[in-house]
């Protein structure tokens, strides 16, 4: 469903052939997941301290898990289109191919929220918006081939080649066994740039969440951070509720002075501890 809507948006994707491989490789060795971070690794209420500073007792810890994030980066811009080697200005063209996808998973996704009896239609749709992500960075390279052979004879002939990787004895009597390979031919057949831009953009919202939403209406002091994942956090307060009576929301951030963190999507959900 995911190309799908894309070709419907009128998108195409550039795929490395064999004389532009060194690019895929580039891509694929620059693959980086989520901010998977440990900032404290002991937090308690009542028994430690925010930033080791006396006067300002841990009085709860906190944890936001950010919704949709991965179904957020996918209707961002995307690098579509054919591309050229080694020039400021490549073939690439941001464009937002997926938005049909991603509105279809989210109405699924609410249909389930709302009612109970389809939640079944929300955990597929959730599956689908995941898989839509993660089958764009599939290594390939790893796939293997698995025949059954019959026979020592025949086995041996199997472990004989250069792509065998290994052995596996089902019926020792019998002498069936289970052969894995390596492929003997890899088609790389998926763009694996629009995986990696859905990464890119994800750890920049976990970022724009601490840096331009935490560190504008949360004084340091009030706050540290426990652990970040890719696509939470868990953090230590100094207090049950913010200082201004609870933490902002997108209405009072709106009302407050300075320009405000989009929260149109990925929105986080709340978790006390």
């Amino acid at each position: 469903m995911l190309f799908d809507t894309g070709r419907q948006a009128g998108a195409s994707f550039a795929l490395f052939d064999e004389a532009n491989s060194d690019l895929y490789f580039t891509l694929k060795n620059n693959l980086i997941g989520g901010p998977s971070i440990i900032f404290n690794r002991h937090h308690e209420v009542g028994q430690t301290f925010i930033r080791n500073d006396f006067t300002r007792p841990c009085q709860k810890i906190l944890g936001f898990d950010a919704n949709a994030l991965y179904l957020y980066c996918i209707d961002q811009e995307m690098p579509t289109g054919s591309f050229v080697r080694r020039r400021v200005e490549d073939g690439f063209k941001p464009q937002k191919r997926d938005r049909d996808f991603v509105k279809v998973v989210s109405d699924n996704r609410r249909l389930g929220d709302a009612d109970p009896d389809k939640a079944i239609i929300a955990e597929t749709s959730k599956l689908e918006g995941n898989s839509g992500y993660g089958g764009t960075i599939m290594d390939q390279e790893k796939f293997q081939s698995v025949t059954y052979v019959q026979g020592e004879g025949r086995v041996m002939l199997e472990a004989n080649k250069p792509q065998f990787k290994k052995l596996t004895t089902l019926l020792e009597q019998d002498e069936y066994f289970e052969v894995e390979k390596s492929k003997e031919r890899l088609d790389i057949n998926l763009p694996i740039q629009i995986g990696y831009f859905i990464l890119q953009y994800s750890k920049l919202r976990m970022l724009e969440f601490y840096f331009d939403f935490l560190d504008v209406y949360v004084d340091r002091s009030d706050f540290e951070y426990c652990e970040m994942d890719t696509d939470s956090a868990y953090m230590a307060l100094s207090g049950p509720k913010h200082k201004g009576g609870s933490l902002p929301t997108p209405q009072t951030c709106q009302e407050a002075p300075g320009e405000a963190p989009d929260s149109s999507s990925a929105s986080p959900q709340r978790s006390e501890i």
